[in-house]
């Protein structure tokens, strides 16, 4: 996803199905277009388990939720997931006020969240 405004991501390719995305700073109003794109693009890339690390996420407003939203409807259209990792106090509370806890399986640890992940198929 690179660097965006306000927002910073690191990824990081698990196998042909699964990305780590590390999620830096605010996934807001300014931020949220290029984050749609991007995640769209990892997915048109073939990607289909979205695991996002929002261990270092200082914001997110009901724009960010939008677009994570967008992108579970969609990645699970492909038949894929998205976990969340980590995130702050404050940001999980907004996804436990929202009760989007129940669309996005929330993990302590990375290490969590890909044990979930279904290995990639054998050719």
């Amino acid at each position: 996803m690179g660097n965006l405004v306000g927002l910073r991501s690191e990824l990081r390719k698990v196998d042909d199905l699964t990305t780590v995305v590390d999620l830096h700073g605010e996934l807001d109003t300014h931020t949220a277009p290029r984050a749609r794109t991007a995640m769209l693009s990892l997915l048109d890339e073939g990607c289909r388990h979205l695991i996002l690390n929002l261990r270092w996420m200082d914001f997110i407003d009901s724009t960010g939720l939008s677009v994570l939203m967008g992108a579970l409807r969609n990645v699970r259209e492909l038949g894929g997931s998205i976990r969340l990792v980590a995130p702050v106090y404050h940001v999980r509370r907004i996804f436990e006020v929202t009760r989007l806890t129940y669309a996005f399986p929330i993990d302590a640890t990375e290490k969590e969240s890909l044990a979930q992940v279904p290995p990639p198929a054998s050719a």
